[in-house]
Parts: C-alpha cells; structure tokens; sequence
C-alpha cells in the first residue's frame, strides 16, 4: 500500500519521449527495482512505437549514470 518508486515518459515529439520522475526511495535501492522500473519504461515506449527515448539526469547522480549506461 505504500508507492516506493516512480518512472515516466514524457512525450517530445513524435517518436521521441523522454525518460522522467524516475524514482526509488532508498531502502528499495540495490535489488534490482530500478531496472525493473527502467525496463518498464522501455518496453512501454516500445510500445507506443518509439524510436528514441531520452534522459537527463545530474552528474552527481552516480548510480543512476550507471544504471542508464548499463
């Protein structure tokens, strides 16, 4: 009963979104969950017929780097 995460797709133009909100709190982090939610999110734009998805995030954000490279 209680949201521990987030991800969205925001949409840029056509074929495009945006990775957004994505979101764990910090006792859910390091089991997978963030991936989790970022396959989620990819599939979904897949879905929609997507072409490209995009992110911005901020350097200091170490893990998430990681796990958007990985």
């Amino acid at each position: 009963d209680t949201i521990i995460g987030s991800v969205a797709l925001e949409p840029r133009r056509p074929g495009v979104v945006e990775l957004r909100k994505m979101y764990l709190h910090a006792a859910h982090r390091g089991r997978g969950l963030g991936r989790f939610l970022l396959e989620s999110a990819l599939n979904e734009a897949r879905r929609r017929g997507c072409i490209r998805v995009t992110l911005e995030t901020a350097h200091v954000l170490r893990e998430a780097i990681r796990l958007y490279e990985g």
